[in-house]
């Protein structure tokens, strides 16, 4: 009798985790599948572009063009007053030497937007860094609202990571949409959904 009961504690104490880690990863999964964009009349104070490689010198990847040509749509089309780029210098590398936000501000500049209405951030290595090392520039800008502009894959977990930083933010898919991305590479459903678990672990007071 005692064996059984002591089997039980065991199997409740073992399965009960368990049980938590599956349902909020398949919440997770949810989030990132069924991230509903913004829509086309939604304003904000700032595009953010999340970082991604930089080729040569200086050249945005294609990546990461897909990302400033839609961030600067946003601008032109006078959905947001300001730019901010993310991105520090890739890590192992001594092909790119200038920092991703670098890279993409002197993109942005060369395609017509005012210098005075980009913000700079270049020294981050992924998205929970884009978000809270640019948050403080952000402010000092009384910036309070953004769209978040990246691959519609990673929006679900970026949009998250951005409210948590205390942005009103929205997410705009720079590659045809949320479901169109997953589509194209069904893996990173998986990818982003376990990334966006272990955020909520060491960030549990985070806003979900």
């Amino acid at each position: 009798m005692r064996r059984a009961s002591l089997a039980l504690v065991v199997a409740v104490a073992i399965g009960a985790p368990c049980a938590w880690c599956a349902l909020a990863y398949a919440e997770c999964l949810v989030r990132v599948s069924a991230f509903r964009e913004a829509d086309s009349s939604t304003n904000a104070d700032c595009a953010i572009v999340l970082g991604a490689a930089v080729w040569g010198h200086s050249r945005p990847s294609p990546v990461l063009e897909r990302r400033l040509r839609a961030a600067l749509e946003l601008y032109q089309r006078g959905r947001v007053q300001w730019i901010a780029t993310t991105g520090g210098v890739g890590r192992g590398s001594h092909e790119h030497p200038l920092a991703e936000g670098v890279a993409s501000a002197r993109w942005l500049i060369r395609h017509g937007v005012s210098s005075e209405r980009v913000i700079v951030e270049e020294r981050s290595h992924n998205t929970v860094e884009n978000l809270r090392f640019l948050a403080p520039a952000l402010r000092a800008h009384t910036i309070k609202s953004a769209l978040i502009v990246s691959d519609g894959y990673h929006l679900g977990r970026a949009v998250v990571i951005a409210r948590d930083a205390g942005l009103r933010a929205e997410g705009v898919a720079c590659d045809g949409g949320v479901g169109r991305s997953l589509a194209r590479e069904p893996g990173r459903r998986f990818s982003e959904a376990q990334w966006l678990f272990l955020y909520g672990l060491v960030r549990p007071t985070v806003r979900w």
